[in-house]
């Protein structure tokens, strides 16, 4: 197998030969609502799409029905629907289909739906890293980045720290739901802030951590590790700027590689 900067490793898919039949069934993960999910809920949560791995049959083909009468929870199609309770909820449910063989199979998987008490605020899914330049700072809407459930509202700490790596750098409530990162100067060109939220009216608070990525202001290459799995006696080259990244405009020309190679298990030489 190999990823998008080269790396490579192999391994071994091992067969074992048994007399009897080996059962075949669908495997249904566990569906989990959060605050930015449970609002979906009224509506219906997919609970099989891209969760089922059945290599026995077709999961599209799988009948999706609730495993007992459950209050508040209904079925249409493949979403399960209801409303959220006070206490949280843990709603059952079975699939069932026909297998290549044509044997009927049933599996078995659950809705976890969080209370009222349990429900927590969390960064929204996809939120990546914030760019700001070296020494310089950037305001980060915190309301665009966290969910909470509808008709709920966002409380957050004064208290906000940074990750401590940048000497320079700092984290502050500049408003109600407004954090400024300032930069600093130097390496090493990550960092986070930690602060904390609540829904208004909890007692607990939870704390969340927003990463932040630093561009230099002279260029400043930054080396990852990469893995090669090679045969014995193989011949492999690897081109070295796959592991090299960059921090502000990249600036080939004024980078220079060297390699240090100690034992002997292997002859490794730099060329270009």
């Amino acid at each position: 197998v190999s990823n998008p900067a080269g790396d490579t490793a192999m391994g071994l898919i091992v067969l074992k030969i048994v007399r009897n039949p080996v059962p075949d069934y669908p495997e249904v993960r566990d569906t989990v609502l959060t605050a930015e999910t449970i609002d979906g809920f009224d509506e219906g949560i997919d609970v099989l799409t891209g969760k089922v791995t059945w290599a026995g049959g077709d999961p599209d083909s799988l009948e999706l029905a609730l495993w007992r009468d459950t209050p508040n929870a209904t079925v249409s199609g493949r979403r399960i629907a209801g409303t959220a309770q006070a206490d949280a909820m843990v709603i059952p449910f079975s699939v069932t289909g026909t297998a290549t063989d044509g044997s009927p199979v049933t599996s078995y998987g659950f809705l976890r739906v969080p209370g009222e008490s349990d429900l927590r605020p969390t960064l929204r899914t996809g939120t990546g890293a914030v760019t700001v330049g070296e020494n310089d700072a950037v305001d980060v809407d915190l309301a665009e980045i966290i969910a909470i459930p509808r008709g709920t509202d966002l409380e957050i700490s004064p208290l906000a720290s940074a990750g401590g790596a940048r000497a320079g750098a700092t984290c502050e409530l500049t408003g109600a739901t407004t954090l400024r990162y300032t930069a600093g100067a130097g390496a090493p060109w990550s960092d986070t802030c930690s602060i904390q939220a609540r829904l208004v009216g909890g007692e607990d608070w939870t704390v969340l951590t927003i990463r932040f990525l630093i561009e230099a202001e002279a260029p400043q290459p930054i080396l990852s590790a990469a893995s090669r799995t090679l045969s014995p006696g193989q011949t492999e080259s690897y081109d070295l700027r796959q592991l090299t990244t960059w921090t502000g405009a990249p600036d080939w020309g004024s980078l220079e590689y060297a390699v240090e190679a100690p034992g002997d298990q292997f002859q490794v030489s730099l060329t270009g």
